[in-house]
């Protein structure tokens, strides 16, 4: 594929995340406006999905500015494990091949268990990367709060709905050596998962976190857990954690 633009790079617009709560919030206001109507009682499922910290890291200077470069350090482990297998190792072509700051540095992408670094990216880039990805993910935090502003704003509409946040991946930020995402380092394998049920159905774990384990393919069986629905069995996986939300988030 052609060569993009650079990652270190802070102009705005960042992109569609810059619109999604708009249009998120006016599609809210409109259901709001049919229950309220009597027009449409039905129950609703409302998804935004937001594209950052996913690359390229451009977003808005305002949440560059919460992260002054001189505050960044480099991972504490930038060594790739002793005998570790070829397998477990991705060259993360993503980042090192697809963007022209990063491309012009004609990384190897190959690990070195005894460099001083695992790989050869080069310090300056590591920090302007790992600032950058930190601003993401707090741009992103600003867009999930404005549709959460939206709702407790629509009389009523906090306290029936179920709302799950959750991302679909971690990130290698130099860690291990290891940048992007196609590995199985634990920090490519975990995710956000914070989920809210309202009302007194939700009570026992509100603001708790639980050490049970979950993987995102419970959350099918688990939401129809809460909605009191049967789910569909055919081709499912996963297990309903909503014990963990309805009773003891400690099991």
């Amino acid at each position: 594929g052609a060569v993009r633009g650079g990652l270190a790079m802070s102009p705005t617009p960042a992109g569609p995340d810059d619109h999604l709560p708009t249009c998120g919030n006016a599609t809210l206001h409109a259901i709001a406006a049919e229950r309220a109507a009597g027009r449409d009682r039905r129950p609703f499922f409302f998804g935004v999905g937001f594209h950052k910290p996913h690359l390229p890291f451009i977003v808005p200077q305002r949440f560059l500015d919460l992260y002054p470069l001189e505050n960044i350090t480099l991972p504490r482990n930038p060594y790739a494990p002793v005998e570790m297998p070829d397998v477990a190792w991705s060259t993360y072509g993503e980042i090192r091949a697809q963007y022209f700051d990063v491309c012009t540095l004609k990384l190897s992408g190959d690990y070195n268990v005894s460099a001083a670094h695992s790989d050869d990216m080069p310090d300056a880039i590591a920090l302007a990367l790992r600032q950058h990805y930190y601003a993401a993910v707090s741009f992103t935090d600003d867009n999930v709060g404005r549709v959460m502003d939206a709702i407790a704003a629509i009389d009523g509409l906090a306290e029936q709905t179920v709302i799950a946040l959750w991302g679909d991946h971690g990130w290698q930020l130099g860690e291990h050596g290891e940048w992007c995402k196609q590995s199985n380092f634990e920090l490519a394998t975990r995710v956000p998962l914070i989920i809210r049920v309202p009302g007194t159905a939700g009570a026992a774990s509100r603001g708790k976190r639980t050490r049970a384990f979950v993987e995102l393919v419970d959350m099918y069986r688990s939401l129809a857990d809460v909605f009191n629905l049967s789910p569909v069995e055919e081709g499912v996986e996963g297990s309903s954690f909503a014990p963990l939300l309805l009773a003891d988030p400690t099991g």
